[in-house]
């Protein structure tokens, strides 16, 4: 952050933010921004002299410095606009929620290459987990109305029945394909096993992350937004292994290839996950239910 081009804040005024528009568009150019959003107050006349001016970006991609990319350019957006408060946002570092405020509500001053790939995957997922953020809503009202700020178990044990059987009875249907023993041309060759393919690997990812979730939100270990998120916050609480999170978090990948992306399902990695990831969803069950049995203590 060079602090030494911008030292000062100001009140940005909307008629102001909108004629320098033009020279901020070219400003993003010359560091390659592929698409870029004005967001927040000072487009609506709600921002008050500490407000910040709130610029997105998306960078280029393969970009080996992230931390100097985001200098340079903050330090060049703090001398156009000769102020400090200027709070910039990569977004392919941002998590999806601040993503969706961007792309649905902010205003898009340039459109370059990934702009439209952008806003269709991110309004993809933000319908997405439409369910996951009312969940999230109704359990958060809970908890504030029974005031819990420690411990808590709120879990639904219903629910984790049946998650547990969807996952169970999923990868039993993958391994009664028998893919290893058939092979990866004969996999891409029948329509019908590959069909079967994707939809039971989806129900088993889906049912694995919606049990984690589940756990997660029911006992106050956070509020994840979207399905990357459940690996992460059972890592850092000790839920389970890192490996097996990181593992988690390419099924959640996967997912949403096979969601979002389902016409262009790579038949390689399909048959590697199935073939060679199956244990991470029994292991995964372990160890949510070891937490469990240690909330019961």
């Amino acid at each position: 952050m060079r602090v030494d081009l911008c030292l000062n804040p100001k009140q940005f005024r909307p008629a102001e933010v909108r004629e320098m528009i033009p020279a901020l568009r070219d400003l993003l150019r010359r560091h390659d921004v592929r698409a870029a959003y004005l967001f927040g107050s000072a487009l609506q006349n709600r921002g008050s002299c500490l407000s910040d001016l709130d610029v997105a970006v998306l960078p280029p991609p393969g970009l080996d410095d992230q931390l100097g990319y985001y200098s340079d350019l903050y330090g060049d957006l703090c001398q156009l606009f000769r102020a400090d408060n200027v709070d910039l946002v990569l977004l392919n570092q941002a998590d999806l929620a601040l993503q969706a405020r961007v792309v649905l509500e902010g205003h898009c001053i340039l459109e370059g290459d990934g702009a439209t790939d952008l806003e269709e995957r991110v309004s993809a997922r933000h319908a997405d987990m439409a369910a996951w953020r009312q969940e999230n809503w109704n359990v958060t009202q809970q908890l504030a109305g029974c005031g819990a700020m420690g411990e808590i178990n709120m879990i639904d044990r219903g629910r984790v029945e049946r998650f547990v059987f969807l996952i169970r009875d999923a990868v039993s249907e993958l391994r009664a394909l028998s893919l290893r023993e058939i092979g990866l041309e004969t996999c891409e060759a029948e329509k019908h096993t590959r069909a079967l393919s994707e939809h039971y690997l989806r129900i088993a990812i889906e049912a694995t992350l919606d049990l984690g979730r589940h756990v997660i939100i029911r006992t106050g270990l956070g509020v994840p937004q979207e399905y990357r998120q459940v690996g992460t916050i059972l890592r850092e609480k000790g839920i389970a292994p890192t490996d097996l999170c990181k593992r988690l978090d390419a099924m959640a990948g996967m997912r949403n290839v096979l969601v979002h992306l389902y016409w262009d399902v790579d038949c390689a990695l399909l048959y590697k996950t199935i073939v060679e990831e199956m244990d991470v969803f029994e292991q995964f069950i372990e160890h949510i239910f070891r937490y469990l049995d240690r909330l019961e203590e």
